[in-house]
């Protein structure tokens, strides 16, 4: 019953022919298996997470028209982003040089000639704003510009639509902040002036 030697090494070259001819998956179905996984779990993760960042609806119209806002909303983040990228920081560069300019005229007229000790304080501020006025006569041009400025762009916030559209009102706001903290800056030049704000 013992097998015989020849039989035994006849049948493993057969299982070894048997294997290398056994149709085994090429590098390219390998390749092609490996990319189709791996697009569908980032496709799967990518509309997940613009599922819970837009909702269904502004996800849908991200993967159909290429964006998640409607046409109007669209229209107001870029009038937004005007605000943010341009008129903002052009108003905060013109606001600080009027910043620097009165620290300047203040400081001269400490330099200048002092005030008896009867002065009141109103007349000191007085003193202090004909300083001041005397040495930048365009100063108060310059921040009725300013002012007028900042309104017009806190007007072009408020005028953005919205559409009920988080994301926008969130930026609505964020700029409106900085508008009015640039707004209350303008506030004390003015009022070093002699001129209230409207």
């Amino acid at each position: 019953t013992d097998k015989h030697p020849c039989s035994t090494a006849h049948s493993t070259a057969q299982h070894h022919i048997l294997t290398i001819m056994r149709p085994q998956p090429s590098i390219q179905t390998l390749a092609v298996t490996a990319i189709t996984g791996t697009v569908t779990i980032l496709t799967t993760i990518y509309i997940t997470k613009s599922i819970s960042q837009y909702g269904l609806r502004g996800t849908l119209r991200l993967l159909w028209e290429g964006d998640h806002l409607t046409p109007e909303c669209r229209e107001s983040m870029d009038t937004l982003d005007q605000v943010q990228n341009k008129t903002i920081p052009k108003l905060g560069k013109k606001l600080e040089q009027l910043e620097v300019t009165m620290e300047v005229a203040k400081l001269n007229c400490v330099d200048g000639p002092s005030l008896d000790e009867k002065t009141t304080t109103t007349e000191e501020e007085e003193a202090i704003k004909i300083q001041i006025l005397t040495q930048y006569p365009k100063m108060k041009t310059d921040l009725s510009g300013l002012s007028y400025n900042l309104d017009k762009a806190a007007a072009k916030i408020d005028s953005a639509r919205s559409d009920g559209e988080q994301e926008v009102k969130a930026r609505k706001k964020e700029l409106s902040n900085i508008i009015v903290g640039l707004m209350d800056r303008a506030d004390v030049l003015i009022a070093l002036c002699g001129e209230r704000s409207q």
